[in-house]
């Protein structure tokens, strides 16, 4: 693990973000989401941000009809597919996030999760087009899943700020997520088993973590490391 130094400072830095709804038809099974189901998702990313240096502003939600981009891009590879979606409707610069919802199908090759994917900070200069957050178009609280009612917006977006995994590289030893304070960790943790330790260095597996797989239950903090690490991130690749 590697330390991230804090930065000067810890006022926050607002956010703006555009959260583009792509629907089949105007069915909730079809995609198209309600201004509720939008703001109930955007108030959790707020929440889960809390005491970070960041916050968020919804600009505004746009709605895209366009059945072939809601069922098609994040399954396989159609890259073609994804790059017109995001290329045709993104708005602004490295500073805003812009969050896609899509049907994200359960036969999904690219993803090792089936709920989102983000691109990275320091990818925006090579792929502007393709930065952002894209969700399952299900994930937002009240949504009646068991274990997954909406946090995985806010684990995404960790990952938008410069974040990996708790249990990046799935191994004890190493730089893993090139954080301090996250306890090595082997595996993804599933459920909320609290206590677990996979790794025979100091501290139990970070299961409260946004950037485990834990169960949302039981997803609660980000670390005072990964929070430093987020901010350095955004000043170096986003500011």
């Amino acid at each position: 693990m590697q330390s991230n130094p804090a930065p000067e400072s810890l006022a926050d830095i607002v956010i703006p973000v555009y959260y583009h709804v792509v629907y089949a038809n105007q069915t909730f099974d079809g995609g198209y989401l309600s201004n509720q189901n939008v703001q109930d998702a955007f108030n959790l990313l707020v929440t889960g941000f809390q005491n970070t240096g960041f916050t968020f502003q919804l600009e505004e939600v746009r709605r895209h009809f366009n059945p072939t981009w809601f069922n098609e891009v994040g399954i396989s590879d159609p890259w073609p597919i994804e790059w017109d979606m995001k290329h045709s409707t993104r708005v602004g610069g490295p500073r805003t996030l812009n969050i896609w919802s899509i049907l994200i199908s359960h036969i999904s090759l690219r993803k090792i999760s089936n709920d989102g994917y983000a691109q990275f900070p320091w990818n925006y200069a090579t792929n502007p087009d393709s930065d952002g957050v894209t969700m399952k178009y299900t994930v937002f609280p009240g949504n009646g899943h068991p274990t997954r009612s909406g946090k995985t917006l806010i684990h995404e977006a960790g990952h938008w700020l410069g974040l990996y995994h708790t249990f990046e590289g799935n191994s004890c030893f190493g730089n893993n997520d090139f954080v301090d304070d996250t306890p090595a960790q082997a595996f993804p943790t599933d459920g909320c088993p609290f206590g677990l330790d996979t790794c025979p260095q100091p501290g139990a597996d970070p299961i409260s973590n946004y950037m485990n797989y834990s169960f949302d239950s039981c997803l609660t903090e980000f670390t005072p490391g990964q929070i430093n690490r987020m901010l350095n991130q955004y000043q170096q690749f986003r500011a």
